[in-house]
């Protein structure tokens, strides 16, 4: 398809297919083939062609820039920026809805997302669970270009609804024209997906849900009550009633910093059928289950959500949808076909514990004999560096060659060159950690003895071991850390999968630490092995 190679399909919409391929270069990359109701509207084409260069301006960690586009091949194409992660909806169905700190993650991101997306005049329109995906310890906002295409085809000649009911703004079912403010009630509908898994405005027939959306009858209930102020203002049916972008991002720093978002100048204003009990919640959904951390947070145990049995409502027909002068009848929403079965790589979820006791392990191996700790830390970001290349480089082989026994041949073959490009970004990333955990530990060394103090083995072994963590710290955070902290998690699943592996290694590695640290304090010893005296004897 043009210069790009057409690997799999992996995805289909209303708006078009979405394809594996790949690049001159073999760069991944997305390749979404327009449907012909869009690729062949003249002022559709017109206007995305328009606009192309404005939306490749786009430059955001949260949003998978356009790369190009052909409106004239047969079929017509977008390509984009390939996000190898789970779709926010996928991920919330598997593991359960978000904690408060994975809803700040998510809030945080997509606020960022939707921030560069307006600062180019350009509205996505179309901001939904499914079209967010999870990279990285980050939501990738997807479909940008297409949703703005959409906006001068709201509704087929069939009638079939073009976008996902469930997280369609009112003033886009009314035919209004889409702004900023379309783009945050979509980012408020997903954040209370997020914080219940289920759809705010409901299930059923496209125009109840629709009826739903359009008079505000959204479903709230279960959301932490600190930030359910906050989406009732966002969901408002009336655009001008909504809070702007600053607003919103203020209110919302007050839930990340565990305070409430409610303002009392809008509570007058609030629309008084979006609240949290609300009548949307169909017989058939799931109660809400136990609230989970984004990727890699843990979520906080808290008691199962309880709430009094609901009654239905006696069934009455909803008010008509107020629908363009030039729709067809309506007809129910058409899901779209599932997907090819893909390959995705393990997503690194969950291993904050069991990193940290291994930290712990770490820091004690290290107070008690630094240069096997420092070591063993540098042996261990080698390893995790060289299976995140391993799992990542099967990944794409299979994607791009499907599932062949060459594929572990071609692994095995590359794997010295990968563990020694692995060996070398282990030591350059831990240069500069090294060099400040060294520069404390003298510093400290010469601070005592100039005061006249001794530097004694208890004092030493804990000056050394602060000073390992420091660095630990800094490797985690500081260059380079993203990549470290990827592959330190997807290397804690390979070795320890599932929650009992994480529950064997946590306790084995904080036993283990507890044991080190109990015969440093019984018996006082620091070991400079392999050197014979340590460079702080002089002390």
């Amino acid at each position: 398809m043009g210069p790009y190679r057409v690997i799999k399909k992996v995805g289909s919409g209303g708006m078009g297919i979405v394809y594996l391929g790949a690049d001159p270069t073999d760069k991944p990359v997305a390749i979404k083939v327009l449907r012909e109701h869009i690729a062949e509207d003249p002022a559709a084409r017109s206007r995305l062609r328009r606009e192309l260069d404005t939306l490749r301006r786009v430059r955001h960690r949260c949003v998978a820039g356009v790369v190009d586009a052909d409106l004239e091949n047969d079929p017509a194409y977008i390509v984009t920026e390939f996000i190898s992660g789970p779709q926010l909806d996928t991920y919330i169905d598997d593991v359960g809805p978000l904690s408060r700190p994975g809803l700040v993650n998510l809030g945080h991101g997509l606020s960022g997302a939707l921030d560069a997306i307006h600062d180019v005049d350009v509205v996505h329109r179309d901001l939904k669970p499914g079209n967010i995906l999870l990279f990285e310890e980050r939501p990738v906002v997807i479909d940008f270009g297409i949703a703005q295409l959409a906006d001068d085809v709201r509704l087929t000649v069939t009638g079939l609804f073009v976008g996902t009911p469930g997280y369609v703004a009112p003033e886009v079912i009314a035919g209004a024209r889409s702004t900023p403010a379309t783009d945050w009630w979509g980012w408020a509908a997903t954040l209370a997906f997020a914080a219940t898994g289920r759809p705010p405005a409901g299930k059923g027939p496209i125009e109840v849900v629709l009826d739903r959306i359009s008079r505000g009858r959204l479903d709230l209930e279960g959301i932490d009550e600190d930030l359910t102020p906050l989406l009732v203002d966002c969901l408002h049916p009336d655009p001008a009633a909504r809070p702007g972008a600053a607003e919103i991002k203020t209110r919302f720093g007050r839930f990340a910093a565990g305070q409430s978002t409610a303002d009392e100048r809008r509570t007058a204003m609030a629309h008084p059928d979006v609240r949290p009990p609300g009548p949307a919640r169909s017989t058939g959904d799931m109660a809400p289950r136990q609230p989970t951390a984004l990727l890699d947070r843990p979520a906080p145990i808290v008691a199962p959500h309880t709430s009094p049995p609901h009654t239905n409502p006696p069934h009455t027909n909803p008010p008509p949808v107020n629908r363009p002068p030039n729709a067809g009848p309506a007809t129910p929403y058409l899901e779209p076909p599932p997907p090819e079965p893909t390959t995705p790589p393990p997503a690194p979820y969950g291993r904050t514990g069991t990193i940290a006791a291994y930290a712990l392990l770490l820091i004690a191996v290290t107070a008690a004999i630094p240069f096997v700790g420092a070591g063993v830390a540098l042996l261990s970001a080698a390893v995790a560096r060289f299976v995140d290349g391993s799992v990542e480089s099967m990944h794409w082989r299979r994607s791009f060659n499907g599932p062949k026994r060459s594929n572990i041949v071609k692994e095995i073959v590359a794997s010295p060159w990968r563990m020694v490009t692995s060996c070398v970004l282990a030591v350059g990333s831990m240069l500069v950690p090294y060099a400040v955990a060294t520069g404390l530990i003298f510093a400290a060394s010469q601070s005592i003895h100039r005061s006249g103090g001794r530097f004694d083995q208890y004092i030493q072994n804990a000056v050394i071991g602060i000073a390992m963590a420091i660095a630990m710290l800094i490797a985690w955070w500081g260059p380079g850390g993203a990549s470290l902290r990827r592959a330190s998690r997807r290397t804690a699943n390979v070795f320890a999968p599932g929650s009992f592996g994480a529950v064997v290694c946590v306790t084995v590695f904080v036993l283990g630490a507890a044991f080190i640290g109990i015969l440093v304090l019984s018996f006082p010893s620091l070991s400079w092995w392999p050197l014979l005296d340590g460079p702080l004897s002089f002390t």
